[in-house]
């Protein structure tokens, strides 16, 4: 029976309305009378066992969880007779199956991809869990979409927890029709890649408006997917492809992991509208006729041959009116396009991607009009599509409506239009990954270097991507040698083609990209790996086409050092511009992105080009040599790694674009850690060269240095050396009466704070335990080593166990005053110690000093930017959440300017009366976000003695302190909250 409006359950929720129904539950939106919020009150009435198992499970699955596109589990009870009861964050929004019926059957692809990449992360982040949770019934229905844009996967009442070794459990068999995959019909056991297939096919169902025929019509045959990009040309090649190898039937052919489904997608290209407007159709097979092929031939020929003559007839020579015709169209993407060019682009979160707007303004020898392009969306996809669209001239995602171009006057002379090609790049010994290698015409990119650890299945040990443009004005065939291509690190070991090197050749047209990828490893056809401890890897390409002697150098783990930055006078600021020649280039706005931005690349950046000649120019723009550099001297090239742009501006308009930067083309990267300014470069734009802007970046960290710290640190406090934060979350001691043999297991978390990508190597030798008799608990399986990539801002979690002798049960002694978890050495980290007491004799602490606190509600603030505590909850024994306390905050920023804040969540933490300590509730991690000036950014969190672990305040405390320990510049801000018994 449906709880009416107003009911209140469990003494705290109050109904507000039913939101959806089933045959053995419901799910409200109540209130949440104790926090003052609206939750999601899901209610299972099936009173079968089997049932409620699962509906507990479900509740314990969950409890674990914390992912920015996860709902948050907050309280689960039981009423006899009546039900049991799921109470989770309430996700405001709405479900890509109801929007999908608004739009009236399909969603653009670029609209779509940015919420499939945010479900593929949240499905990286349960797979990746110990063990793996697998989803299981993924589709439009469960995907909401929030109004800040994100994509939260709900519902997971069917999802399991993984056993390789095991089946699915009876509670837990459900499919979903054209969504659930074949194995998860049968006796097969499903995976990760389970949820990739659901999640293809719901990409399929909301680009397509066509749901996918069911799993088992497809593994056996009765029905063939049909390739998306059949039911919708406007679907990239690209995108189609990812779909059908997330969809494939059977498991073993199957897209291994949302991460693969991921990349796949970002590798995509969009095709622009006239693309798409000529699908490219597959090959339809037809009868063969008796016909002669000579009459065919015959047929086709005289009825051209007799609009020739006419033409010839009528006109004259036709190709004296081409010699006559108006200046040469832009070359876009290989191809011609008269009248007005436009810009070859990608798309990504909705809007296309390349930004190009011209404002015809009115002048003595131009009528006044508009012609503008689509502004740029972030993608990770090369520059490869043409999309034409009208916006506003500002630097910011708006819709856009139709504009008709203006085509250039066909009295402009040739020397205003002639494309201003770029000189070749100076000869150095190396450049940076993403950075252009020019010679005569054709420029070749190193894009993207993935060099793989050891805990990578894969045997190659490294994989690059490139990039060349055809610059030169004709077409080229160009010859590829795999042997000319190769990887050395700074050992000097040399790294081949994995597939042993070949020859080929290819064409590329004037004015487009060819982009190619290979691997490589030490001996052909063998696994190898970059050791850990290199201080380098090089791209070497002996010869491709023109291109001779290029090098690209990736630093492993480099010590960053800050550089010298522009003399005075040599760089200007943002809003000033850079002429030359008539020609001026400003730099309109940047964006330097935050840790806690959804978007992958480091930096936005918006420019204007105004002709202030009174002829036509037309521009050509090689996004390859337009990049940033920040004041530790990394280098952020071009998000889609380059390209040629080219359009004519007519004399006083302005063209508008903007670009994201990257370290590596498409992927993820940030600014360093701790940049104090970001220099914008524009090595060569037509008649510009060598334009600099110098931007300061107002970033406010949170940092501590634990080096030389004597004192062991309470266990869920973070430990820090070098932008490095390593904590001991978790330490679990083995009771005699526990069937496990080792004598504890202890769980780690690593944050990557340095703003560069790191490759850890852990020597599990290196990590061991310490009772208070000095006995030495050390891995039980033994000394081992591995290493990991991970990403900046980024956290890498696991898990070890411990005894005195490998593989041999052995326990804490019941005496023992004390555990204590040491890392002698572990990427940056040395030394670090974690103390847990053992039934510790609790005393009272001295209290603060008078003024030394801040009471709730109040701020400590610090040069224009304040740290509010706005709530403090301590939760009693009777209260059913896990966590000891949950804190509200709000920073805001009085400033004038745009402020990046880093709050690291391992440094907030509380401690009561009796001086124990409470860390955050998820083991840390960095919270970092952009603050327009006046504006305010509000979090909480919860807190317990051990990461993910039910706690309490001490029994008896009088006060709990909570502490920002160094956090946001603040050195030691510091609440106090009585506790009254």
């Amino acid at each position: 029976m449906a709880l009416n409006p107003g009911t209140v359950i469990n003494n705290r929720y109050r109904i507000v309305r039913l939101v959806g129904q089933g045959g053995f539950g419901a799910v409200y939106r109540a209130w949440d009378l104790s926090l003052g919020q609206p939750v999601a009150l899901k209610e299972n009435a099936d009173a079968g066992v089997e049932s409620q198992r699962q509906f507990e499970r479900e509740a314990k699955l969950l409890a674990g969880l914390r992912h920015p596109n996860l709902p948050v589990v907050i309280d689960h009870f039981i009423i006899p007779g009546q039900g049991q009861y799921l109470v989770m964050d309430y996700v405001e929004g709405k479900s890509l199956s109801a929007l999908l019926v608004e739009r009236g059957g399909r969603l653009p692809e670029p609209e779509v991809l940015p919420w499939v990449r945010q479900v593929c992360d949240a499905l990286t982040y349960l797979h990746t869990r110990t063990p793996p949770v697998i989803h299981r019934d993924i589709k439009p229905d469960n995907i909401i979409l929030t109004g800040d844009g994100r994509a939260m996967l709900v519902d997971f009442g069917i999802s399991k927890v993984y056993d390789p070794g095991g089946s699915t459990t009876v509670g837990a068999k459900a499919v979903t029709p054209g969504y659930s995959p074949p194995e998860q019909y049968g006796r097969a056991g499903t995976d990760a890649r389970s949820d990739v297939y659901a999640l293809g096919a719901t990409l399929y169902t909301l680009l397509t408006g066509q749901v996918p025929p069911d799993g088992p019509d497809l593994s056996s045959g009765a029905q063939a997917l049909t390739p998306p990009r059949r039911l919708n040309p406007a679907i990239s090649e690209e995108m189609s492809q990812a779909i059908m190898a997330a969809m494939m039937p059977s498991i073993s052919q199957r897209l291994g992991s949302a991460t693969a489904f991921r990349d796949a997608l970002t590798t995509r290209v969009f095709v622009s509208p006239q693309q798409t407007a000529r699908p490219a159709s597959a090959p339809v097979p037809v009868k063969k006729r008796r016909v002669s092929r000579l009459v065919w031939l015959l047929g086709a020929l005289i009825p051209m041959a007799v609009a020739v003559a006419w033409v010839w007839m009528t006109y004259g020579n036709p190709f004296d009116r081409l010699r006559a015709a108006e200046p040469p169209a832009a070359i876009v993407g290989g191809a011609e396009t008269p009248g007005a060019p436009v810009i070859a682009v990608a798309t990504e979160a909705g809007t296309p991607i390349t930004t190009a707007t011209v404002e015809q303004t009115p002048s003595a020898t131009a009528p006044a009009a508009t012609t503008t392009v689509a502004p740029t969306k972030e993608t990770a996809a090369p520059a490869a599509s043409s999309t034409t669209e009208a916006t506003t001239a500002q630097p910011a995602d708006v819709p856009a409506a139709t504009a008709t171009p203006t085509p250039p006057p066909a009295t402009a002379t040739a020397t205003a239009t002639q494309v201003a090609i770029s000189e070749p790049a100076t000869t150095a010994d190396w450049k940076h990954i993403n950075q252009p290698w020019e010679q005569d015409g054709v420029s070749l990119t190193a894009r993207t270097l993935e060099i793989r650890p050891e805990n990578d299945s894969q045997n190659p040990a490294a994989r690059v991507w490139f990039r060349l443009v055809n610059k030169t004005g004709q077409r080229l065939l160009v010859e590829i040698n795999w042997a000319n291509i190769f990887l050395e690190d700074s050992f000097g070991t040399r790294y081949v083609d994995f597939e042993g090197g070949e020859t080929t050749s290819v064409w590329v047209e004037t004015g487009a990209n060819y982009d190619f990828d290979r691997q490589y490893t030490v001996t052909p056809g063998q696994r190898s790996r970059v050791p850990g401890d290199a201080a380098f890897v090089q791209v070497t390409v002996t010869e491709f086409s023109r291109v001779k002697d290029a090098r690209w150098q990736y630093p492993i783990n480099a010590a960053l050092q800050p550089v010298v930055g522009p003399a005075e006078g040599e760089a200007k600021t943002v809003g000033e511009a850079w002429e030359q020649e008539g020609l001026a280039l400003r730099l309109a706005d940047i964006r330097v992105l935050a840790e806690s931005d959804s978007g992958d690349a480091a930096a936005r950046v918006w420019f204007e080009l105004t002709n202030t000649t009174n002829q036509e120019w037309l521009a050509e723009i090689d996004f390859g040599h337009i990049y940033l550099t920040d004041s530790f001297g990394r280098h952020f090239g071009d998000w889609d790694g380059g390209g040629i742009f080219a359009r004519s501006i007519r004399p006083g308009d302005t063209l508008r674009f903007d670009r994201y930067y990257s370290e590596m083309s498409g992927r993820r990267s940030r600014i360093s850690r701790g940049t104090g300014n970001v220099v914008v470069t524009v090595e060569s734009l037509g008649r510009l060269t060598n334009a600099l802007w110098n931007v300061p970046v107002d970033v406010r960290l949170s940092t501590v240095n634990s080096a030389g710290r004597e004192t062991p640190l309470n266990i869920n406090q973070a430990w820090e050396q070098e932008g490095v934060s390593l904590t001991a979350r978790t330490l679990e001691i083995r009771a005699e009466s526990d069937s496990q043999e080792p004598a504890a297991r202890v769980w780690f978390r690593l944050l990557n704070k340095t703003g560069q990508p790191l490759l850890i190597t852990l020597d599990w030798s290196k990590l061991y335990l310490q009772d208070s008799a000095g006995t030495r608990y050390v891995d039980f399986e033994g000394e081992g080593m591995t290493s990991v990539w991970v990403q900046t801002g980024q956290v890498y979690d696991f898990d070890r166990h411990y005894t005195v002798t490998p593989d041999q049960r052995s326990r804490v002694p019941s005496n023992a005053a004390f555990v204590q978890v040491v890392v002698e050495g572990l990427s940056r980290i040395s030394n670090a110690r974690w103390q847990y007491d053992i039934n510790p004799n609790l005393q009272p602490v001295a209290e603060p000093a008078d003024g030394a606190t801040r009471a709730v509600g109040e701020a400590w603030e610090q040069d224009g930017v304040a740290l509010r505590l706005a709530d403090l909850r301590v939760q009693a024994e009777s209260d059913s959440g896990d966590a000891a306390a949950r804190a509200w905050f709000e920073v805001t920023n009085s400033t004038a300017q745009r402020v990046i804040v880093e709050i690291d969540l391992g440094h907030l933490y509380l401690t009561d009366s009796f001086g124990r300590v409470f860390g955050d509730w998820d083991g840390g991690g960095l919270y970092a976000v952009t603050i327009e000036p006046g504006a305010t950014a509000r979090f909480d969190r919860y807190y317990s003695e051990m990461s993910g672990r039910r706690s309490r305040i001490t029994r008896g405390a009088l006060f709990v302190l909570l502490h920002a320990d160094r956090t946001m510049q603040l050195e030691n801000a510091l609440w106090r909250v009585n506790i009254n018994r």
